[in-house]
C-alpha cells in the first residue's frame, strides 16, 4: 500500500460564497501557548497570542460519529477554533459503546471488567468534555452545564456548555454505534443510511437527565442535523471523510452481509464515514432551501492517516498527546461522576499502537 494515498483535494463551499480555508498549521504554532499548557496567567510570561479572525463573526461546527474522533482528526483546528473565542459546537452522533468496558482491550483489566455501554458511553463524553476544557481553560476538570435541547419537536439531545468558557459547547445525540469497524450491522448509522432498518435507537449514557427519544429514522437524523445547523448558523463546517480509502477486495465479512449492506470495505471507521454522509444530505438539505450565510466545509481523514507520513512537528504532536491523557483519563481525576471520567481504552496509548499516525497527522483528502 502506498505511504502516501493519492486523494483529490476537495473543499466544499456551501451557500455560493467563496470563503478561506482552514488556517495553516503554522498559525497554529502563532495561535499555541508557548507552554502548550492552556490558558495561562500574565505572572508565568507565557502568551496566548491573539485570535486570526474577528470572533464575533465566526461560529464552527464538528460533527463527529464518536468522543475521540475531533481530538485525534481534527487538531490542531480545533483548538485553534476554541481558542479563537467564537462559538465551537461539537456533535458527537453516538453514543460511542463499543463493548461497554472501559479497560484497554489487552489488558489484565479488560478481563474483569463488566460490560456496561451507557456506563461507558458516559465516560467517553466525560473525556471529551475535559479534553475541550483543556484547549478552552487549561483545566481538564473546569466543570460544564447538562441541559436539554429539542433539535426537532420531540427530539431531545444533551447540550454540554463550558461554565467558564460557554461559547464551547457539545452536542450529544447518543445514536448506537456500530460496535465494530467495518462488519457490516443494520443497527448503525450506516444500516439506516443504506435503509438495512427503518430507525436507530439512542442509548442515552448513565445519569443522563435529558430524556432522549428511542430512536431516529434516516430522515430525522438529516432534519435534526438541519437544525443544528440553523442554530450554529456556522461559518466553518468540519466533518469526517465521507469517501475514504477502501481495501482492493471485499472483506469477507462483507461478501457474506445481506445485499443491502454490501459495499466497498473502506479502511475507515464504518461510523466515521456515515456520520460524514449524513451531515452531507444535512448541508444539501439546508443551503438547499433557500440563500445562507456562506460556510467552508472541510472533511478530516480518518483511520487512513495512518498510511501517511506525519504531517505535524513535534511540539503540535505533543499537544495532542496532553489532550488524548485528558480524554484517556491519564490523571484517573475525579469528576464526580461513578461512570468514569474518560476512555481507558485510550489511556496513555494516545500515540501508541494503531493511533500513533491519527495523533501525529491531520488530513483532509
Amino acid at each position: 500500500m502506498p505511504s502516501s494515498p493519492s486523494r483529490r483535494r476537495l473543499l466544499q463551499v456551501a451557500g455560493g460564497g467563496l470563503v478561506a480555508a482552514p488556517l495553516a498549521y503554522g498559525g497554529w504554532q502563532w495561535l499555541a501557548p508557548r507552554g502548550g499548557g492552556g490558558l495561562a496567567s500574565p505572572s508565568t510570561g507565557t502568551t496566548t497570542g491573539k485570535p486570526a479572525s474577528d470572533s464575533a463573526n465566526q461560529a464552527y461546527l464538528h460533527v463527529i460519529a464518536h468522543a475521540d474522533d475531533s481530538i485525534y482528526f481534527m487538531n490542531p483546528d480545533l483548538e485553534q477554533s476554541i481558542r479563537s473565542g467564537a462559538l465551537s459546537v461539537t456533535v458527537c452522533m453516538t453514543s460511542g459503546e463499543s463493548d461497554g468496558r472501559n479497560a484497554p482491550g489487552k489488558s489484565p483489566q479488560f478481563k474483569t471488567t463488566k460490560t456496561d455501554r451507557p456506563g461507558f458511553a458516559r465516560a467517553r463524553i466525560n473525556g471529551l468534555r475535559a479534553a475541550n476544557a483543556m484547549m478552552a481553560t487549561g483545566d481538564d476538570n473546569s466543570p460544564w452545564t447538562v441541559e436539554p435541547v429539542e433539535l426537532l419537536p420531540g427530539f431531545r439531545s444533551e447540550l454540554h456548555y463550558l461554565q467558564s468558557a460557554p461559547h464551547v459547547q457539545l452536542i450529544y445525540m447518543g445514536l448506537c454505534e456500530a460496535r465494530y469497524v467495518s462488519v457490516p450491522r443494520p443497527v448503525s448509522l450506516r444500516g439506516l443510511w443504506l435503509g438495512a432498518v427503518k430507525e436507530l435507537p439512542t442509548l442515552p449514557g448513565t445519569g443522563s437527565t435529558v430524556r432522549m427519544p428511542r430512536a431516529y429514522t434516516r430522515d430525522q437524523i438529516i432534519d435534526a442535523l438541519v437544525a443544528t445547523i440553523a442554530r450554529v448558523d456556522p461559518t466553518v463546517i468540519r466533518t469526517l471523510d465521507p469517501t475514504p480509502l477502501h481495501a482492493p477486495r471485499e472483506t469477507v465479512a462483507m461478501m457474506s452481509a445481506p445485499t443491502i449492506l454490501r459495499g466497498l470495505s473502506y479502511l475507515d471507521h464504518q461510523d466515521h464515514t456515515s456520520s460524514a454522509q449524513f451531515m452531507q444530505a444535512a448541508m444539501e438539505r439546508y443551503w438547499g432551501g433557500g440563500k445562507r450565510r456562506a460556510a467552508s466545509v472541510s472533511s478530516y481523514i480518518g483511520y487512513p492517516t495512518n498510511y501517511t507520513p506525519p504531517s505535524l512537528d513535534a511540539a503540535t504532536t505533543r499537544r495532542t498527546a496532553q489532550l488524548l491523557n485528558a480524554y484517556g483519563w491519564v490523571d484517573r481525576r475525579d469528576c464526580g461522576d461513578a461512570a468514569g471520567c474518560g476512555d481507558l481504552k485510550v489511556g496513555a496509548n494516545g500515540l501508541k499502537g494503531g493511533g500513533a499516525g491519527w495523533a501525529r497527522g491531520t488530513r483532509t483528502p
